[in-house]
């Protein structure tokens, strides 16, 4: 898709950035970097399809652990029904290059959580592998990009399985030291994979689909 294209082209930018300095006002909550440990915070997260919180905890040097707890209101971006659920987990994220502001992290993301509407159900969710790359654009401005590999399972009333390929692209700008405003993007094709338990007369029990996935934030990240 489209989104990932870009975010590819933002990849090989970051990388032919110069390595400008970085100082304790250039953290980031959506780029590569991880603060010292000591160094909380906190963002929400408002956008399609879903409100989130997340809580960045540095454990060590390069290392941190990110609680977070999520409402969806809908799936696959072609779907013609909503789907509601919340969804609550944790992110382990680890700074592999750290050179001035160009900053390249990997991450896995594990989570657990029900659907409510259209169906009750229960889910479980892994976004691995992730990467992400950030470099500091100007004085107050941060570009990240990278992709993802979300796999979710769903275990009732029907098994699903859930693949999706997706690029992530956005910019994070420091409004001041402590408080810092995001906009991002994440698209791509995904491929479901859907085994029906109790199948209507007539009705297949298995089906292949593919679907498209995107996911828009506008986010607010705060540091204690």
């Amino acid at each position: 898709m489209r989104v990932a294209s870009i975010a590819a082209v933002a990849i090989v930018i970051a990388f032919g950035l110069p390595a400008r300095a970085m100082d304790p006002a250039d953290w980031t909550s959506q780029g590569g970097a991880v603060d010292e440990p000591g160094k909380k915070s906190i963002d929400v997260a408002v956008g399609f399809p879903s409100v989130a919180v997340t809580a960045h905890l540095p454990i060590v040097r390069h290392l941190e652990i990110d609680p977070f707890a999520e409402v969806f209101y809908w799936g696959a971006v072609n779907s013609t029904d909503p789907l509601v659920g919340t969804l609550l987990g944790a992110r382990l994220k680890i700074n592999v290059v750290d050179r001035g502001s160009l900053q390249i992290a990997l991450m896995a993301d594990l989570g657990a959580g029900v659907t409510f509407y259209e169906d009750t159900g229960f889910l479980l969710n892994l976004k691995f592998p992730q990467l992400v790359i950030s470099g500091k654009v100007a004085e107050k401005v941060h570009i990240f990009g990278g992709m993802k590999i979300p796999i979710q399972v769903m275990v009732h009333p029907d098994f699903k399985l859930q693949l999706t390929f997706a690029g992530s692209i956005g910019a994070e700008f420091l409004v001041t030291d402590t408080i810092h405003v995001y906009l991002s993007v994440d698209g791509g094709p995904q491929l479901e994979w859907t085994k029906k338990l109790n199948p209507a007369p007539g009705d297949d029990s298995f089906s292949i689909d593919v679907n498209g996935w995107l996911s828009t934030s506008v986010g607010v990240a705060v540091k204690f």
